[in-house]
């Protein structure tokens, strides 16, 4: 507060009364007579009203005259305040679920076997699928990859190939080029169940000592550590 405000409190003789905010006319303020009528009438609904008044002229928002009716509906009985709606309101608009995906859960989607899809979801697909022949292509690629990765069928894994490779699309090519360059590794993982999964979470767990002390652990204080920590966790295992 300023000095001089306090300056002139002391000095008053009363305690000075707040100025009531002057009210600035409000574009509601020409419809105000037709809102009390159809509000007295039974119509409740602001989005309906709203429309009503846009005809005769009216330029605000529809948030504007929600506001406005906010008093009256606090007046009203508490059954119509739940419902929002009057004898005259007009009855609600039933509009079928839309999906609206991003581009991870259209990718899902996609992949996803149809049917295993609801029913919005398949129409989201099959949309999709005739908007662009490219997507239609990389779902059809997509889908067999993912099917010779889970059955291990390295025997359609060249035919694969030859049509990732022969795509329209560069990244299906991009993804046969880099198999390609890793042939032997890939076939190998397709024809054996053997998998180098467990020695990768070792190294990784090497790697976490060794960060957590900062990269200075030599081989034998590496491996105490190592070892005290699958001492400790086979022990509570236990």
């Amino acid at each position: 507060m300023h000095r001089r405000t306090v300056r002139m409190l002391l000095r008053a003789e009363i305690c000075p009364e707040r100025a009531a905010p002057s009210r600035r006319p409000s574009r509601i303020d020409r419809h105000l007579e037709y809102l009390s009528g159809r509000w007295a009438e039974g119509c409740h609904n602001s989005a309906q009203l709203h429309r009503e008044i846009r005809s005769r002229g009216y330029r605000g928002s529809e948030s504007s005259v929600r506001h406005f009716v906010a008093r009256w509906r606090a007046a009203l009985p508490d059954k119509q305040k739940r419902t929002r709606t009057g004898p005259n309101s007009p009855a609600p608009e039933t509009r079928s679920k839309k999906i609206v995906a991003s581009a991870r859960r259209a990718t899902w989607l996609l992949l996803r076997e149809a049917e295993k899809l609801e029913g919005e979801e398949r129409a989201f697909v099959k949309h999709l699928v005739q908007a662009s022949p490219e997507i239609a292509e990389a779902r059809l690629l997509a889908q067999e990859f993912n099917r010779i990765l889970k059955q291990r069928d390295h025997e359609a894994f060249p035919s694969w190939m030859e049509r990732a490779s022969q795509s329209r699309i560069p990244e299906m090519k991009s993804l046969a080029s880099g198999l390609e360059r890793d042939h032997a590794a890939v076939v190998a993982a397709l024809t054996y169940e053997w998998s180098n999964g467990p020695t990768e979470g070792h190294i990784n767990r090497l790697k976490t000592l060794k960060r957590a002390m900062y990269g200075r652990a030599k081989l034998d204080l590496l491996k105490i550590r190592t070892l005290a920590n699958t001492a400790m966790g086979a022990g509570l295992r236990q």
